[in-house]
């Protein structure tokens, strides 16, 4: 599941960078998708370490955050 997980942000980021992914707010500006945007939520340090170890094979860094639940905006959503 990591791989495939790791493989379709990869897929996702070069599509933002083609100009064909990103969130699309309601007055119809789309902001290109960015690494920042993207959190995967883990149940242990386990599988947070497999998953990081996906993306680092893919050269994408990640930040492993310890009880931290990201807030969403409302007014944007992502368009593939």
């Amino acid at each position: 599941m990591a791989e495939v997980t790791a493989s379709e942000i990869v897929r996702l980021l070069n599509c933002a960078n083609q100009g064909q992914t990103g969130f699309k707010s309601t007055s119809g500006t789309i902001q290109a998708l960015q690494p920042s945007d993207i959190a995967i939520l883990v149940r242990s340090g386990t599988e947070a370490k497999v998953i990081r170890n996906a993306l680092a094979r893919r050269r994408l860094r990640s930040v492993y955050l310890l009880n931290v639940i990201p807030s969403m905006q409302p007014e944007k959503h992502l368009t593939c």
